[in-house]
């Protein structure tokens, strides 16, 4: 069983490392805000999230050739390859 000085002091331990993570998403809240504040930052997000585009501009899509849908012809395995000798013999 625990004491109460040392319940105390499990019981601060958590509260600092709570309160240090508060604070850090505190300070990535604080940046991101200062971003969205200036116009850029702003414009940035915009077509970040919605793809828009600005008067007179205009997007290029690049799409990639299909993969050829053909399989490749298999190698002739051991045995095809041992009856095309044969074959060959005669």
């Amino acid at each position: 069983m625990l004491s109460k000085a040392q319940q105390a002091a499990a019981a601060q331990a958590e509260a600092e490392e709570k309160l240090s993570r508060v604070e850090a998403s505190r300070d990535a809240l604080a940046r991101e805000a200062a971003a969205l504040a200036t116009p850029a930052g702003l414009e940035g997000e915009l077509r970040a999230r919605f793809s828009v585009a600005k008067a007179g501009e205009e997007a290029v899509v690049i799409v990639e050739a299909p993969a050829s849908r053909a399989a490749p012809a298999a190698a002739p395995g051991l045995m095809e390859r041992f009856w095309a000798a044969i074959s060959d013999f005669f």
